[in-house]
């Protein structure tokens, strides 16, 4: 195994060690998960510091959880009809963070706005076409 991956392991957090010793199997290396085991034994951790660390891992999942159902904030709305890369790229950066939630009202709201003016485009041309005409 290579050396930065053992110092890496052995730079970790009790908790953040727990969390990569419980990953699902295809996450890390068969080796590097028991070089992790060893550390965490190395460390001769009380029950105390064992909860406090799956305490921490807890509180981590909570908020991953909070901020993936986060609510868009409605300055977006106003933003919608000025710059559409903008809004990609927030979309795109939602995704990544695991903010879902609001990926999801980004793109309803943008969804609605294109919709909107598409509709306002045909009906000018219509009235183009059929009354100035």
């Amino acid at each position: 195994m290579d050396k930065k991956i053992q110092e890496h392991i052995r730079s970790l957090s009790n908790a953040d060690l727990i969390q990569y010793i419980n990953a699902p199997p295809d996450t890390y290396l068969p080796e590097a998960i028991a070089f992790a085991r060893e550390q965490f034994d190395s460390r001769h951790l009380s029950d105390e510091q064992v909860r406090s660390a799956e305490d921490e891992l807890a509180a981590r999942e909570a908020q991953r959880i909070a901020d993936a159902n986060a609510p868009l904030d409605p300055a977006w709305e106003s933003v919608m009809c000025s710059n559409t890369i903008g809004i990609l790229s927030a979309w795109f950066t939602f995704r990544r963070t695991g903010r879902l939630r609001m990926a999801r009202e980004l793109l309803h709201i943008w969804l609605s706005w294109t919709i909107f003016w598409l509709f306002v485009m045909i009906v000018l041309v219509l009235l183009y076409y059929f009354v100035f005409r």
